[in-house]
């Protein structure tokens, strides 16, 4: 009966680390065991490959100079969080020759098993379908020799999917070439990331060992208080304030279930010199086909490099304004988008006034008419082809933005304290003859193909930080209501325009 309870006991153990076997007087290897294999990813090793295969092929990541020392990457099941956590490992995957053989020091948070301190998994492989990833034991070990805050703890690592989740990725983007040292961070706070970030350091000018921070973002809000905890979020971390993002963390301004892992990467980034992070993608489990978008969850990519920062966007490129306005003429127009919206609110009619002196306001222009509210939108109705006199666009387009965009339901009186007003004056449209000659960030885009139709002013792409091609995607799967890739058909009518914006002040 003793011998029954011991099995029992040592076999959950057993399957978890299985020690491999070896030729008499040669050291047992441990295997970590994939944990959420068929169940975050696909199980079957050729189906898996094809998956994340996939997953790269349709990523373009925009360009980044320099080496990638950092990577801050998504852990959720694949379908969900694979299309934004593509975006760093294809940027490896583009360089395979300079990243093949090197360690990825591994950070992610414990779901699973509450325990103190850090667990560093410090022997043998971690296994994936794809196949065993040796441990860099050496580097491992120095790692735990730093603190005694940091163990070797292997069945703290027995469920985990945080480390887990990037292993595909890797195998993928570099052949299956390299080693890991997995990082766990277990409950704790600032002394365990203090210890962690120390025990790094000595490697963060080591161009041999490139390190990851995996994490989700916000949990379970709706879609569009996700975007906004994830925007600021994504705002802080391109600053590289440590302290700011420890301030907003604090106050649930923003979240992320593995801080620990990314404010360690925040620190060796300050400490080394790398340049500030790049944001790649951002999105949320209510953006693909499955997800529900009332309890979402966010994801985003960015990465740290050194050496070489990317230069500014050449300035020259982005057209002087095609209309000269003045700052009392940008007050004016601001002014009577409010007065147009608390009057509609109030009587439920629009305001007619007086025709202005001003010969600008008079001109006959296209005006879009975009409300936010506390960084979110609320509404943007507009119009792509002059149609009456700018002053008249400004009270018709304020009204519409606030009362019938089908997105939202319509202003109440007492959110309008809360709400920015922004103006957008277009340039008449102009057709391109391919979607590669526009520029992005200069350029607003309409396109049409039938009945169907979608437009993105030209602050969208800086807003989200998109590439060009998702830029063009989000065009025609959002806006437009057809395949994301209906850019490319010769069909498809393109038009490109520029703006003169301006809001109110914050």
């Amino acid at each position: 009966m003793i011998r029954r309870i011991a099995i029992l006991l040592v076999l959950p153990l057993l399957l978890f680390c299985k020690r491999v076997e070896t030729r008499k007087g040669e050291k047992e290897m441990v295997v970590r065991q994939p944990a959420v294999a068929g169940m975050w990813y696909p199980a079957d090793k050729d189906t898996l490959f094809k998956f994340v295969k996939g997953f790269l092929s349709q990523t373009h990541p925009k360009d980044v100079k320099g080496s990638i020392r950092g990577i801050i990457s998504p852990h959720a099941g694949f379908i969900f969080s694979g299309p934004v956590a593509a975006y760093g490992y294809k940027l490896l995957e583009n360089q395979k020759a300079s990243y093949r053989g090197k360690t990825f020091v591994i950070m992610g948070p414990s779901h699973y098993v509450s325990f103190s301190g850090v667990s560093v998994f410090a022997e043998g492989v971690y296994g994936t379908p794809l196949g065993d990833i040796p441990i860099d034991e050496e580097r491992a070990r120095k790692i735990i020799n730093s603190s005694p805050l940091i163990d070797y703890k292997p069945s703290m690592h027995k469920k985990e999917h945080s480390i887990e989740s990037q292993l595909p990725f890797l195998q993928v983007a570099l052949d299956s070439d390299l080693k890991i040292v997995p990082v766990l961070f277990g409950s704790g706070g600032m002394e365990e990331i203090e210890a962690v970030y120390k025990a790094l350091l000595p490697f963060a000018s080591d161009t041999n060992v490139v390190f990851i921070a995996s994490s989700d973002l916000s949990h379970y809000h709706s879609y569009s208080e996700c975007n906004r905890k994830d925007s600021l979020l994504a705002e802080i971390l391109v600053s590289g304030e440590i302290d700011r993002m420890l301030s907003a963390l604090e106050s649930h301004e923003v979240e992320m279930c593995g801080y620990m892992a990314v404010l360690t990467l925040m620190k060796l980034a300050l400490s080394a010199g790398w340049n500030n992070p790049v944001v790649l993608n951002r999105a949320n489990s209510g953006d693909v086909r499955y997800g529900d978008s009332s309890r979402v969850v966010g994801y985003l990519s960015a990465v740290y490099t050194a050496g070489n920062e990317k230069k500014e966007d050449n300035k020259d490129e982005k057209e002087k304004p095609f209309l000269n306005i003045t700052n009392k003429q940008k007050e004016y127009l601001l002014h009577l988008a409010r007065r147009s919206i608390s009057y509609y609110l109030k009587t439920g009619e629009k305001m007619s006034i007086a025709p202005p002196e001003d010969e600008i306001l008079k001109k006959k222009l296209a005006v879009f008419v975009t409300l936010n509210k506390k960084g979110q939108l609320r509404g943007c109705i507009g119009q792509m082809v002059a149609q009456e006199a700018l002053y008249k666009a400004v009270i018709d387009m304020s009204v519409s933005a606030a009362a019938h965009d089908y997105r939202f339901p319509p202003v109440k009186p007492e959110e309008l304290d809360d709400i920015n007003i922004e103006i957008s004056i277009l340039t008449p449209l102009k057709s391109v003859p391919s979607w590669e000659d526009i520029v992005l960030g200069r350029d607003g885009v309409y396109i049409r193909k039938g009945y169907r139709s979608g437009v993105f002013l030209p602050q969208v792409a800086d807003e989200t930080g998109w590439t060009k091609e998702e830029f063009l995607s989000q065009l025609c799967y959002q806006k437009a209501g057809m395949p994301p890739d209906c850019y490319k058909d010769p069909d498809i009518e393109i038009y490109t325009f520029q703006v003169v914006k301006f809001h109110e002040k914050e």
